[in-house]
C-alpha cells in the first residue's frame, strides 16, 4: 500500500528524508514555485532554481548566507552556472510541459552539474513524469499526494 501524503509539509519531510546522510557541501533545487523544500536541504551552500516564468522576487526576502534563489529555465543553467554540485534534486518540473520531450537534453544538463557520485533526487506526478536518468537508482517509491501518484527516484552518478 502506497504512503498518503496530505499536504506540502509531509511532501517535503518525504523528500529529505530520502536524501541519503551525507555531508553535502554545494546542493541545486531546481522546483517550479516554491522554496519552502530549498530552504531545509542539507548543504554547506545551496541554489534554488525556480522555472516558473512568473517567479516572484518576494523569494529573495529567504536568502541568506548560505541560500540564494535564482529563476532560470532549466536549458540555460548550464551556461549560467561555473560550478557544480555534489546534491541536485528536481521537484515538479520534468514534466512535457516545461521541458517539451528534451530528455536527453536534460539529460546532460544535469551530467554537466552534478559531480561524480553526486546524488539526484527527483520527485515528480507519476503520471506525467517519463525520464529516468542513466545513473545507479538508490531508492525509487510511490506515493499519493493530493490528486495523484507521486514518483520519488534517488540516483548515484
Amino acid at each position: 500500500m502506497k504512503q498518503v501524503i496530505k499536504d506540502n509539509e509531509e511532501w517535503q519531510e518525504v523528500i529529505l528524508s530520502e536524501i541519503p546522510t551525507n555531508t553535502y557541501n554545494n546542493v541545486l533545487h531546481i522546483s517550479y514555485g516554491s522554496s519552502l523544500l530549498t530552504q531545509k536541504l542539507p548543504g554547506e551552500k545551496i541554489l534554488g532554481v525556480d522555472v516558473a516564468f512568473d517567479a516572484s522576487s518576494r523569494e529573495q526576502e529567504y536568502e541568506n548566507g548560505k541560500l540564494k534563489l535564482i529563476q532560470s529555465s532549466i536549458s540555460s543553467l548550464v551556461y549560467q552556472l561555473q560550478e557544480t554540485f555534489d546534491l541536485v534534486v528536481i521537484t515538479d518540473v520534468l514534466y512535457p510541459q516545461c521541458i517539451q520531450e528534451s530528455y536527453q537534453f536534460i539529460y546532460t544538463v544535469i551530467d554537466q552539474l552534478l559531480l561524480n557520485d553526486g546524488i539526484l533526487v527527483c520527485c515528480h506526478a507519476d503520471e506525467w513524469y517519463k525520464a529516468r536518468f542513466p545513473y545507479l537508482t538508490l531508492e525509487y517509491s510511490l506515493f499519493e499526494n493530493k490528486q495523484n501518484t507521486q514518483r520519488l527516484e534517488v540516483y548515484v552518478k
